[in-house]
């Protein structure tokens, strides 16, 4: 069985991404801060985005004016502004995170279980995303 057969799985994929984060930050801690930062600023800002604007299936819905169809103009207006404010809400939080993991008495096991959290928490984003009828 080949390697891209094993990463097939889910469990495998989850171990080889939290791995290669975990070595990143053991040897190139900079690096690793960097990443952590790209991905936990994307979860932030994808997690507030839907609160501007969610869809799919041609539909496109405005959480804070309720669960109407919107028309594309006005879809297109709250993508836009969504993008910018989750933007800022993603760097706030990715900031406050990194302050608090850099802070940590005893970095790398900050690092390795923000790596392992990190990882859970992209995994069911993409569950969510993904695979919403999905069982498997």
């Amino acid at each position: 069985m080949g390697i891209i057969e094993k990463i097939e799985n889910p469990i495998v994929a989850f171990l080889l991404c939290f791995s290669g984060m975990a070595i990143l930050g053991f040897a190139f801690p900079t690096y690793w801060i960097f990443l952590f930062s790209i991905i936990c600023a994307y979860i932030i800002c994808d997690l507030a985005l839907n609160l501007f604007i969610i869809g799919g299936r041609g539909i496109a819905q405005i959480p804070l004016t309720g669960h109407q169809s919107q028309e594309k103009g006005h879809a297109y207006i709250a993508f836009f502004v969504g993008i910018i404010i989750a933007t800022l809400i993603s760097s706030i939080f990715s900031d406050a995170i990194m302050k608090l993991i850099q802070s940590y008495e005893y970095w790398l096991v900050a690092m390795v279980i923000a790596s392992f959290l990190i990882g859970l928490v992209v995994y069911a984003d993409m569950r969510a995303k993904f695979y919403k009828h999905n069982k498997r």
